[in-house]
């Protein structure tokens, strides 16, 4: 019994997306890499509650699952634009999983690596601005883009003046070592250098994490004012480009 319906469950999940032509090798390539992108976020919601590692307390759900175990850095790309499109409810569920998170951690700052032990922060930027503002444009409803853009603007306004300092390093230097941006950043929660790596690590990227944060999201939270949104989604636009500013 439990194996039917398992069975059933993964048909369900397939069957959202019917393909024509090819071959057989070819269609059982797609529906494994359709298969993959189930993989994550992971639902930990049992009997209407989690324990959420963000502030260390068990919750209760209030009949909406519970996403962690998301590694954005990866899945923003393409898993999440597709979910949006073949699963948006589950999406909405997912991005508001994100939200919770940035209440339970207290700093009210978008996720960057939502793991099921925390937020590692340990990837370049966070693509969680980039997930919430496609889900939107796409037609997931399931969350407060109030809340979202909060979130994702706090996280920049909280650490703008060390945005600035690193922007202004990099105009001068082009590159930027470990301890010349240790120096600017000092100690603190935000931490651009993936926590948990050695400060002597020579594949420890240092530049492009600023970089990133600095040129790509406050573009795309410019774009994510909620009173942009029903103008913008009536009348898409060219995307904003943060080089000239158009």
């Amino acid at each position: 019994v439990v194996a039917k319906a398992g069975q059933n469950a993964w048909n369900q999940a397939l069957d959202k997306i019917q393909v024509e032509g090819g071959t057989e090798d070819d269609k059982t390539v797609f529906y494994t890499s359709l298969y993959r992108c189930f993989e994550r976020p992971v639902c930990i919601s049992e009997d209407g509650r989690y324990y959420s590692a963000y502030d260390g307390k068990i919750h209760e759900d209030g009949g909406r699952p519970f996403y962690v175990d998301d590694w954005i850095w990866d899945t923003y790309r393409a898993t999440h634009p597709l979910r949006a499109l073949i699963d948006a409810e589950r999406e909405g569920d997912i991005v508001n999983s994100f939200l919770l998170m940035a209440e339970q951690m207290g700093t009210n700052w978008m996720p960057t690596f939502p793991e099921v032990t925390g937020d590692s922060r340990r990837m370049n930027s966070n693509h969680g601005v980039a997930t919430v503002i496609d889900a939107y444009r796409k037609g997931v409803r399931g969350f407060d883009l109030a809340k979202a853009y909060e979130a994702c603007r706090k996280l920049l306004e909280d650490n703008i003046d060390k945005l600035h300092a690193i922007a202004e390093a990099l105009i001068e230097k082009e590159t930027l070592d470990g301890d010349e941006l240790q120096e600017i950043l000092g100690d603190g929660e935000f931490n651009v250098t993936r926590k948990g790596l050695p400060p002597e690590d020579d594949d420890n990227d240092d530049t492009s994490t600023p970089l990133v944060t600095t040129i790509e999201e406050p573009a795309e939270i410019k774009v994510m004012r909620p009173e942009n949104q029903e103008t913008a989604v009536k009348n898409p636009q060219p995307e904003y480009n943060s080089v000239t500013n158009d």
